[in-house]
């Protein structure tokens, strides 16, 4: 299919042909016809910074480009009323088409588990709008990255599709997963409930002589609680013998 791209667009915007407007042949499908329209409607939309009379054009043309498309179709057919327009309104069309994906790429950024799942969700946005600006999806990346190492701050995350809090929220998880991090998380344990949602948060904490799963310990803090098991049952890593302890004695065990 001929295409006269992107770069050549803004040149025929104002051309009287609807398909040099849209940068298109004159075979182009209804999906090719919409996809280029999409494309362009994201340069020339004014909420996109873009002009609202070569958006008025870009409208016009897809909607002359989809009616011819649609009488041809039934040029044959003698219900066709050709005063009538089947054309989507392009405007329309476009604002229903960019919440959809606004929306999608939120719940993608919100449903992200690990960094490589948030970086997929990222690639997949292509873009995000900051306050001033747009972002690529490599720039977000690259600055998620340093963020993790230490060489970015947590602001120069844009908070868009809530992306500030999903890094902050990823962050936390890493953190939890260094020595500090686990010996913080037991510390800050305040019930035997809020204790064993911690271990197994954790998932193992390593004895002396053996790891220790979370239901197993659980499992001794329960004996302990009981009275049927030792304290010494219990390992002291990450300070957990002492906050069991701790806790026992605020209920009066």
């Amino acid at each position: 299919m001929e295409n006269y791209g992107t770069e050549d667009i803004a040149h025929n915007i104002n051309s009287n042909n609807p398909y040099l407007r849209l940068g298109i042949s004159r075979s182009a499908s209804k999906e090719e016809i919409k996809k280029a329209y999409f494309k362009l409607a994201g340069i020339y939309h004014p909420d996109k910074g873009g002009d609202s009379e070569k958006f008025k054009l870009l409208n016009e043309a897809y909607q002359n480009v989809y009616n011819n498309i649609e009488n041809t179709q039934s040029e044959d057919s003698d219900s066709k009323n050709p005063e009538e327009s089947n054309a989507p309104e392009g405007h329309a069309e476009y604002e229903e088409g960019r919440s959809k994906t606004e929306s999608q790429k939120q719940e993608k950024i919100l449903e992200s588990t690990t960094w490589e799942s948030l970086f997929e969700s990222i690639r997949f946005a292509e873009t995000l709008s900051g306050s001033n600006e747009d972002f690529s999806a490599q720039e977000l990346i690259d600055r998620i990255i340093g963020v993790r190492d230490g060489s970015q701050r947590i602001d120069r995350i844009t908070r868009t599709y809530g992306l500030r809090d999903k890094v902050q929220e990823l962050s936390k998880e890493d953190f939890y997963t260094t020595e500090a991090g686990k010996r913080q998380l037991i510390d800050s344990s305040t019930s035997i409930e809020s204790l064993f949602t911690n271990l197994q948060r954790l998932g193992s904490i390593p004895g002396s002589n053996e790891d220790f799963s979370a239901q197993e310990l659980i499992d001794r803090i329960i004996g302990v609680r009981d009275g049927s098991q030792r304290i010494d049952r219990i390992t002291r890593t990450y300070g957990l013998r002492d906050k069991v302890l701790d806790i026992l004695e605020e209920m009066h065990v």
